[in-house]
This record gives structure tokens, sequence and C-alpha cells, in this order.
């Protein structure tokens, strides 16, 4: 496997390389229409980060956390992007955090934008699922559990749902357990981003 294939990579592959028949026979640009589209992720803070206005008067830009995070899940934004440049962030889309035991960011962080708290207390966002285009909820693969065996938290944050009176099952997420880490998205072989994360940036 080349050098360049993390892990992270070679798993998403795998998942991707079991769906290629299936995308192969489908008409792309035909079957992608806007309003099946979920909104692209947005960037997050990293876990710990403290009410966003202390935090820009706090951060150093100093690339501590970035440096730190044994993921490569933190990077700083591009001046383009929905939050200051040079300030860390994490888009799930690219890497997700990954909710480490050693939360090496927030242990790392010099200026006090990062504070340490516990796994279960980290709240980067709430994931959310489009049951238009989720292989589970939309019959195209019922048993695909990819987001709930993915997760960090399993049976806590994401669980399986057999609820619906049309006995369809599909991935349902608990904003309550739901830290934000992203690994969902990040992991979701849709390809039309069937489940995203809602940045929660503290301005209160």
């Amino acid at each position: 496997m080349p050098d360049e294939i993390d892990r992270k990579d070679f798993l998403k592959k795998g998942w991707m390389g079991l769906l290629a028949p299936f995308f192969q026979e489908v008409d792309k640009d035909a079957w992608f229409s806007p309003e099946e589209l979920m909104e692209p992720s947005r960037p997050m803070r990293p876990p710990g980060a403290i009410r966003e206005r202390e935090f820009l008067e706090t951060c150093h830009r100093c690339g501590k956390c970035v440096e730190a995070c044994p993921a490569e899940a933190i990077r700083l934004a591009y001046d383009d992007e929905a939050l200051p440049a040079q300030t860390p962030i994490v888009v799930a889309a690219e890497s997700p955090c990954v909710v480490c035991d050693s939360l090496a960011c927030m242990d790392t962080c010099p200026s006090g934008a990062l504070v340490p708290v516990s796994r279960e207390s980290i709240k980067m966002g709430v994931a959310r699922v489009n049951g238009e285009t989720c292989f589970a909820w939309n019959g195209d693969d019922p048993e695909c559990r990819v987001c709930v065996d993915m997760c960090p938290f399993k049976g806590s944050a994401i669980t399986m749902d057999d609820s619906s009176p049309d006995g369809t099952t599909g991935p349902v997420v608990h904003d309550e357990a739901c830290t934000g880490c992203g690994v969902c998205e990040y992991y979701c072989p849709d390809g039309r981003s069937a489940i995203i994360v809602d940045p929660l940036i503290r301005h209160t």
C-alpha cells in the first residue's frame, strides 16, 4: 500500500470499494439533484474551545494544537473560509476529530483558547442525518450502519432506529451525546453527505 495512504483513507476507500459497482451503474449528474445535496460541512473549532469572542482574543494562532493532533484533524483556516484565517479549525469532511484519549490539543494550547474538558463534554457540533440520501433510510442499502460502527461513542451518540411505521431502519443522532467530532460524516459512503455536522460555535 502506498505510504501516502494512511489508515483513515484506507478504511474510507475500503467502504467505497464495496459500493463501487452501485456507483458505476448510476448517472450521477442525473441522480444528484440540487434538492438532494446537503450543504457542505463548515469548519468547527477544536475540542475545548472557549466562547468565540474570547477565543479570537486569546488564541495565539501559533499552530501548537495543529502540531499536537495525532489524527491531523486540526488545521489553520484559510482566508476564504467561514472563520478568521490562521485560527485553528476542524473540517469533518477532510479529517475528523477522533476524540483521542490524549486530547493533546487542549493540553498543548499555550493561550487558554482551548481548555481541558472530558471526552463526553466535548461539543464541537451536532451531526444530522438526511433520510432521503442515507442508504439505510432510503432503502438503497438497508444494512448500512457505517456511521454507527465508526462513532467513537458507540451506542450513545448514534444508534440504529427501527421504529419507523414502514419498517425501515436507519441511524438516529442523539444530540445530547453527540460531540460533533465528524467521524460519521467522514466515513459515510454515500457521497452526497447523508450525515454532516453542524458546528456549534459558542458566541455567548
